[in-house]
């Protein structure tokens, strides 16, 4: 069986969540995926880890940032800059997608400021927290975007959300407030087959 770890986002405090990680998923192959403006902090990474580093050059404007221009934006409840804020993140989700050309049974998608004590090798699984500090907020569905554990087919998809953006937009979803979106995305949008299991992870801040 070939495991896949995939790191993405800024570097952040991974020093401070890198051999717990590391540990844990000893068994997986590890991908980081972050921004070209990162690159004078990949010693941080050596540091810990001599897996392959892909860095992303941010885009001048994203998909969203295009397609909002000019458009009434009152179905944003976090404004428009918490949209493209988010969508810059998940355009680096896009691109991390390069690493799913490989035959990897198991794809475990997590940010540099996550910890991870337990794991699960579902088919599609969005963790919730257990026994933290950190309690991800529910905003009526709480589908957090932090963690993802799923086989190569489903990981496709989850990092997909980024080229449905626009549509999820027109069709009157709050692409500003992630917990929504995410839940409307994967539930109503893909109609996705997946778990929601108690797990203990942390946002190392």
């Amino acid at each position: 069986m070939k495991n896949l770890l995939l790191v993405t986002g800024h570097i952040r405090t991974f020093d401070k969540v890198a051999d717990q990680n590391i540990k844990l998923f000893g068994d997986y192959e590890r991908a980081y995926v972050t921004w070209e403006s990162e690159r004078d902090k990949a010693s941080i990474i050596k540091k810990h880890d001599d897996a392959m580093v892909h860095y992303v050059s941010e885009p001048e404007k994203t998909n969203v940032e295009q397609h909002l221009e000019g458009k009434p934006l009152g179905q944003l409840s976090h404004g428009l800059e918490w949209a493209s804020r988010l969508s810059r993140q998940y355009y680096l989700l896009d691109q991390a997608k390069v690493w799913l050309c490989m035959d990897y049974d198991n794809v475990a998608r997590i940010r540099f400021d996550s910890v991870i004590f337990e794991k699960t090798e579902s088919k599609f699984a969005i963790p919730m927290n257990k026994d933290s500090g950190y309690h991800t907020p529910t905003h009526g569905y709480g589908v957090q975007d932090q963690v993802c554990f799923a086989d190569r087919d489903n990981m496709s998809r989850y990092l997909d959300i980024y080229n449905h953006l626009p549509k999820l937009f027109d069709l009157g979803v709050d692409i500003s407030m992630a917990e929504n979106l995410w839940h409307y995305y994967l539930t109503d949008y893909l109609k996705a087959d997946y778990e929601k299991p108690t797990l203990r992870y942390d946002i190392v801040r």
